[in-house]
């Protein structure tokens, strides 16, 4: 019933007893978590980027004030 919630009653009925759209929405939910890791990961790198940046900035005020 969750494919009827997100897809639609009237998608769902009429395909879900179809082997190539039950494969296409498997493929899609594993296409959708594959992008969600890779975002979740390069949020991560980013936020680290973002760090040593800002390490950088102090070290060259330092640098500068002295």
């Amino acid at each position: 019933m969750a494919e009827a919630e997100r897809y639609g009653i009237n998608v769902v009925a009429s395909q879900i007893e179809d082997q190539i759209t039950q494969e296409a929405f498997r493929d899609q939910e594993r296409v959708n978590a594959e992008l969600r890791s890779k975002v979740i990961a390069l949020s991560g790198e980013v936020a680290n980027l973002r760090e040593m940046i800002k390490e950088q900035s102090e070290t060259l005020a330092v640098l500068m004030d002295g």
